[in-house]
């Protein structure tokens, strides 16, 4: 009962920043352009994310601990998620207020939102690419849960997928 607790919370979060994905998607924010191909990115591959999770709601019975991990991983990404954007919308709120009246007030306000909307569009890279790992181990989920039984190569492509997502994580770490 617990674990279905923790699926449909996952999935009430995950709700919550598709709303405000959207929002960021609508009217007010259309003039950052630069990252609307990002929040679509987003939004769709959480919206894959959510309906794994609503599946999984009708067999928390039957899941294993890698599966369940993964839930608590989506929880704590949903949480970050929500947080970049709650972020990001009150500096873009507070952006109109600042400065003063005149011509140094709206340089300082303009630098103030392109400072906001520089650091967002950075955050949101980082979380392009938190979700996209998350969503790589969601697939790996996905292919064994259609799977009745595990057999000796399930174990040998589960070796050979940990492998390569240990050196996806080295060769990230030498680009950055």
């Amino acid at each position: 009962m617990a674990a279905e607790a923790l699926v449909s919370i996952s999935t009430g979060v995950i709700n919550s920043v598709l709303e405000k994905l959207a929002t960021l998607m609508g009217e007010q924010y259309t003039k950052h352009k630069s990252m609307q191909r990002e929040v679509a990115f987003l939004k769709d591959e959480l919206s894959s994310i959510d309906a794994v999770l609503k599946k999984l709601e009708n067999m928390e019975d039957e899941l294993d601990p890698q599966t369940r991990e993964w839930k608590n991983q989506v929880m704590e990404m949903a949480f970050h998620i929500e947080d970049c954007i709650d972020d990001f919308m009150h500096e873009s709120g507070e952006d109109s207020n600042r400065g003063g009246v005149g011509f140094v007030g709206k340089i300082a306000q303009y630098i103030n939102a392109l400072r906001t909307r520089h650091q967002f569009a950075k955050q949101i890279q980082q979380l392009k690419t938190l979700v996209k790992d998350v969503s790589e181990r969601r697939k790996r989920i996905i292919k064994k849960l259609k799977m009745p039984q595990p057999t000796h190569t399930d174990k040998a492509q589960d070796l050979i997928d940990t492998i390569r997502e240990h050196l996806r994580e080295k060769k990230v770490l030498f680009h950055h």
